[in-house]
């Protein structure tokens, strides 16, 4: 078959040029092209597709003329054979395999649809029989004209056999005249039997010609419908490819969220995880740290605790006159024995007293009588402080009011220090330390002494007065 070898724009052009059907077959690769690609090469099929009424050309599908053509016509099929029109409609669609008969049968359906079909060869071949007859008549005439005119001559002469001796002039010219009206009437008789032959031959070649174009209508209607359905099922198994791939496509997005969803937990578990163990961690240091600050925090209990070993108490007497008084004194003493030791030992310039701690700040009632000193905290060390008890008299308080101000201020200031510095000297000291508190305790005492001749001589001064 030998193919339109311009392009598919030469290939319409040429065709609305000459008024001929354009025909466009798409092949591919595959063995169903080869095998219609070889029905078309048959005489029968290329013998009418390269006469004036056809222009085809051939697309290989995937080339941009195939392209080209599949944006304009959206369905195209490989492989397919496509009968266009002057107006660019399809005339005939052959999808798939064909065969020889079949597709000369839709050839002929589209001639006859642009009225180039098997009308105009009834027509010539109704005026060839009619010409055929006209020249068959004529000798048909002459013949039997001459015939008649013999027959009569012979019968003539056996009726009158002298008038072959000596005919007349009159005779031939009147048998001359009988047989040429004869002949005549014989020519119309035989022209008006061939016309009307002729007219009943052409109303049976039309009727016939009638009854095979119904028939092939009908012929053609059935391809359509068939071709209309073979369509059909190929666009609905298109869709459902379609449908196939997005359900696909689908499933496989759902399956890629579902993984990021997955890693997304995966990593808010991890998260979780390690900001428990973080906290743990965090827990962990915080509780060592914690022990290790109440283990230093205990360090300094156990020091105390190894100074408690001897079951001995120190407790320095603080008088309001800033003077010092040391004793040595059980674990186990009541703090009623400690009022007595001050009321029996120390020399005060008043006579009811009371007992009060500056660091930490209390005050030592009597309802703590009964309290060891190991329950009051005053063990291994402790700073007692000895005041003028409110109840005092008035003589009394008037003339020791000034010097406990400024003995409380001064005891205030200094106690800190000098429980720091008896604690140390104890620790580092041990017994040494005893004697010389022995000694300032005797001069605490002596010097304590003193000042109660004084303070009594200023209290006899104003009662005297």
């Amino acid at each position: 078959m030998e193919w339109y070898s311009g392009s598919i724009n030469d290939a319409v052009k040429t065709s609305k040029v000459n008024k001929a059907i354009f025909v466009v077959f798409v092949a591919g690769k595959d063995e169903v092209s080869m095998e219609v690609a070889k029905v078309i090469d048959t005489p029968e099929i290329s013998a009418c597709l390269k006469t004036q009424d056809f222009v085809a050309i051939k697309l290989e599908s995937g080339t941009e003329d195939y392209n080209f053509f599949a944006q304009i016509y959206q369905l195209v099929p490989v492989p397919s054979l496509f009968f266009i029109g002057l107006n660019g409609q399809p005339l005939e669609v052959v999808a798939g395999s064909v065969t020889v008969l079949n597709l000369k049968g839709k050839i002929d359906a589209v001639l006859t649809k642009v009225g180039k079909g098997k009308s105009n060869s009834s027509t010539s071949f109704i005026n060839a029989e009619q010409s055929a007859a006209s020249f068959s008549n004529v000798p048909q005439s002459s013949a039997s004209s001459n015939d008649v005119v013999s027959t009569q001559s012979t019968s003539k002469t056996a009726e009158n056999p002298s008038a072959d001796i000596k005919p007349s002039s009159d005779d031939v010219k009147s048998e001359q005249a009988e047989s040429v009206t004869s002949n005549a009437d014989n020519n119309n008789q035989s022209n008006q039997q061939s016309s009307s032959d002729k007219v009943e031959r052409a109303r049976a070649l039309i009727e016939l010609q009638r009854k095979q174009q119904m028939e092939l209508e009908r012929e053609a209607e059935k391809r359509r419908e068939l071709d209309r359905r073979d369509i059909g099922k190929h666009m609905q198994n298109a869709r459902r490819r379609q449908q196939e791939m997005e359900l696909a496509m689908a499933h496989e997005e759902r399956m890629k969220e579902k993984a990021l969803e997955r890693e997304a937990r995966e990593r808010v578990i991890k998260q979780i995880a390690q900001d428990k163990l973080e906290r743990k961690h965090r827990e962990q240091a915080l509780l060592q740290q914690a022990n290790k600050s109440q283990s230093n925090q205990e360090q300094p209990q156990h020091a105390a605790s190894a100074f408690v070993g001897d079951g001995v108490a120190r407790i320095q007497f603080r008088l309001p006159s800033g003077n010092p008084h040391m004793g040595k004194f059980e674990a186990n003493t009541t703090l009623r024995e400690l009022r007595a030791y001050v009321s029996s030992n120390i020399d005060l310039p008043f006579r009811q007293f009371s007992m009060s701690m500056s660091f930490p700040r209390r005050d030592l009632t009597t309802e703590d009588d009964e309290r060891t000193l190991l329950d009051l905290e005053l063990v291994p060390t402790a700073v007692i402080l000895i005041l003028p008890s409110k109840n005092s008299g008035a003589s009394t308080v008037a003339a020791a009011h000034g010097d406990s101000f400024w003995s409380r201020f001064m005891w205030a200031l200094f106690a800190p220090i000098f429980t720091v510095y008896n604690y140390l000297a104890g620790y580092f000291t041990g017994g040494p330390r005893d004697s010389t508190n022995n000694q300032s305790n005797d001069s605490s005492a002596s010097g304590g002494s003193q000042r109660s001749g004084a303070f009594g001589g200023n209290n006899a001064g104003p009662s005297s007065g």
